[in-house]
């Protein structure tokens, strides 16, 4: 017999950081360089909604990778420019010929405007919950969640990420005019979720909304089909709010519970750290 977790209710949204300033300039390596950043020379990937230039460098993967995001982020409010540590294979689902755009009464802008993530998670909470209302959990070899098993204070994103096998062939740092990091899938027009019918403004909408949260959820990496998040360390926190938290994952990106992991529960263990991957099948 399989345990349940009925919460249905999510509390309102932040308000969200203020935007930084627009990039107005032609030549990214030379703005970052005025902020003492050197990069190789840059060539544009991409483009996006907008018709902005996208731009890549090449970076040595690891912690050379990790730490220049950390440098083109920290003066992200003065350039608008976001990082993101990509690879080539991030470019397959870019693009306006993806076709990911669902068709809407509202732009993306306007829905964005709007609703809030909170509205997007209830109706998707309504959409995947099972007939009486909750969301199976592991089965009853799980114990209850011990939260003092992950106190990851002193290890940070950067550390879970230079860990990671699978991290390992990000050589690239993209570098997207975006007024908010939650805006970036929008803006490149990703489509890796396509398959479970999540579009641009559905993710800048769940992404605002952790932005905004006390964990401050933050885009670090894109690929074909994955979605990588950096957030802050959350040292008290109870097993009803961990599971809260990992319920948004959930709904967020099903399969991170359903194929990447085992179970709601796991999934929660996994949001313990300040790291956050979301695999779309």
């Amino acid at each position: 017999m399989r345990r349940h977790f009925g919460a249905g209710t999510f509390t309102p949204d932040r308000q969200a950081q203020p935007p930084a300033v627009p990039f107005a300039g032609n030549d990214p390596v030379e703005a970052l360089s005025a902020y003492g950043i050197e990069l190789p020379a840059a060539s544009v990937v991409e483009r996006t909604v907008s018709g902005a230039p996208v731009w890549v460098v090449s970076t040595e993967p690891g912690y050379p990778a990790t730490g220049l995001w950390e440098q083109v982020r920290d003066v992200h409010p003065k350039t608008g420019l976001w990082p993101l540590l990509t690879k080539t294979d991030t470019w397959y689902r870019t693009g306006p010929e993806h076709g990911w755009e669902r068709s809407r009464d509202l732009s993306v802008p306007e829905l964005i405007a709007k609703t809030d993530g909170a509205d997007w998670l209830r109706e998707q909470y309504r959409e995947l919950s099972t007939e009486d209302g909750s969301i199976p959990r592991g089965g009853p070899d799980w114990a209850d969640l011990d939260l003092e098993l992950y106190d990851y204070e002193g290890f940070d994103w950067a550390d879970v990420w230079n860990v990671r096998d699978d991290c390992e062939e990000f050589d690239q740092l993209a570098l997207v005019p975006a007024a908010n990091s939650w805006l970036v899938p929008y803006e490149l027009q990703w489509s890796g979720a396509l398959n479970h019918d999540i579009d641009g403004a559905d993710h800048a909408l769940v992404l605002r909304r952790w932005a905004a949260s006390e964990r401050g959820g933050e885009l670090v990496a894109l690929e074909s089909d994955t979605l990588w998040l950096r957030v802050e360390h959350e040292p008290e926190l109870s097993e009803g709010s961990a599971l809260a938290l990992a319920l948004e994952g959930y709904l967020y990106c099903a399969d991170a519970a359903e194929q990447d992991r085992d179970s709601l529960d796991e999934l929660a263990e996994s949001m313990m750290r300040q790291l956050w991957r979301f695999w779309w099948d």
